[in-house]
C-alpha cells in the first residue's frame, strides 16, 4: 500500500484538543487526506488513531471498536461538564471506599447511560455543547452503552483510580457521575487515559511532536483487519484485477469463503489491500474499493 494510506497511534498529550493534534499531522503531510477515529478531552491523555490517505474510508470500523481506559474520579464536587474544566455545580460529602466498591458491579454489562450536556452529540439539530454554552439545558436521552469491566484500583481521600473496558460511545464522565450519585455523593473525572482502541495499544503509540510520516504511518494489513473484526481473504491475480475493475466475483472464488453476510476484507497476493465487500449469495458487494492504491 502506498505508505500515504495507512493508520497512526498517537498518544495525545493534556491540554491540548484532538482535532489540534490531528493538525499537527496534516502539516507533516500536506494534501493527504486525514481523519480521526474518535476524539479526546482537550484534558484526557492518551491513544488517538488517525487515518491517513484511502483509508479513511475505514473510519466507521475502527471508531466502533472497545476501549480500555484509566479514569482518576474525584469525589466530593461535581462540575458543569463532569471534567476538570468546568465549574462546580454541587458538592457532597466523601463516600468510603466500601459504598464505592459496593456499587461498581452495577455499573457492568448492558447498561442505560445519560452522556454528558457538553458532548459533542447532536439534540436538535446542534450540538448539546452550543447548547450547555448558551446557558440552555438540552435533553440528553439516555442510550445504551456495554461496560465490560469497571474496577477501582485504588482509593484514597477524594480519588478513586478506576479501570473501565468498555463499547464505543461510553463516556466515562458520566460513569463517573453515575457511580458517585448512586453512592449519595457527587463527583467528577480529575484525569483520564485511554489505554486502548481494539487491539491497539498506546504502549505503541507516538507522541504527536515526534511522528516521522516515512516511520509511523502504519500499513492496513491482515493483523489490522482482522483486529477490526473484518474476515481476510487473499485474492489470486485474475480475481484481485476483476475486483480493482468492479466486475462481479463469485465467493466461489475464494477460498475457504465465509457465510453470506459477513464483511470482507481483501488483499492481492503481494499483501496490498484492496478494499472491503460483503458476502452474498450470487456475488461480493462492494463496500469500499482502493483502486489509485494497488495501481500505482
Amino acid at each position: 500500500m502506498n505508505h500515504r494510506s495507512g493508520f497512526v497511534l498517537l498518544d495525545k498529550p493534556a491540554g491540548l484538543s484532538s482535532f489540534t493534534v490531528l493538525g499537527s499531522l496534516k502539516k507533516a503531510l500536506p494534501g493527504i487526506k486525514m481523519g480521526h477515529t474518535g476524539t479526546l478531552d482537550s484534558f484526557a491523555t492518551g491513544l488517538m488513531v488517525a487515518v491517513t490517505g484511502n483509508c479513511t474510508r475505514l473510519t466507521p470500523w475502527f471508531t466502533g471498536l472497545d476501549k480500555e481506559y484509566r479514569a482518576l474520579v474525584r469525589f466530593g464536587a461535581e462540575t458543569a461538564t463532569l471534567d476538570p474544566q468546568g465549574e462546580v455545580v454541587a458538592t457532597s460529602d466523601l463516600p468510603g471506599e466500601a459504598e464505592v466498591r459496593a456499587v461498581l458491579p452495577s455499573f457492568e454489562g448492558d447498561i442505560m447511560q445519560r452522556p454528558p450536556e457538553y458532548s459533542a452529540i447532536h439534540v436538535g439539530g446542534e450540538r448539546a455543547w452550543r447548547l450547555a454554552l448558551r446557558g440552555e439545558a438540552p435533553e440528553m436521552a439516555p442510550r445504551k452503552v456495554r461496560i465490560d469491566a469497571c474496577e477501582m484500583e485504588s482509593f484514597e481521600g477524594s480519588d478513586m483510580s478506576l479501570y473501565v473496558r468498555c463499547s464505543s460511545g461510553t463516556y466515562v464522565r458520566s460513569l463517573a457521575r453515575d457511580i458517585a450519585r448512586a453512592c449519595g455523593s457527587r463527583a467528577h473525572l480529575a484525569a483520564l487515559r485511554r489505554l486502548s482502541v481494539g487491539p491497539f495499544v498506546v504502549e505503541d503509540a507516538v507522541a504527536p511532536g515526534a511522528f516521522d510520516p516515512d516511520q509511523d504511518i502504519r500499513d492496513f494489513d491482515t493483523d489490522a483487519a482482522r483486529g477490526l473484526g473484518l474476515a481476510v481473504a487473499v485474492l489470486d491475480d485474475a480475481a484481485a484485477s476483476d475486483f480493482l475493475d468492479g466486475k462481479k466475483i463469485s465467493p466461489r472464488r475464494i477460498e475457504s469463503c465465509p457465510p453470506v453476510g459477513v464483511v470482507l476484507a481483501a488483499f492481492d497476493r503481494a499483501a496490498r489491500f484492496l478494499g472491503i465487500v460483503r458476502i452474498e449469495e450470487a456475488s461480493l458487494r462492494y463496500v469500499m474499493v482502493t483502486p489509485a492504491e494497488v495501481r500505482t
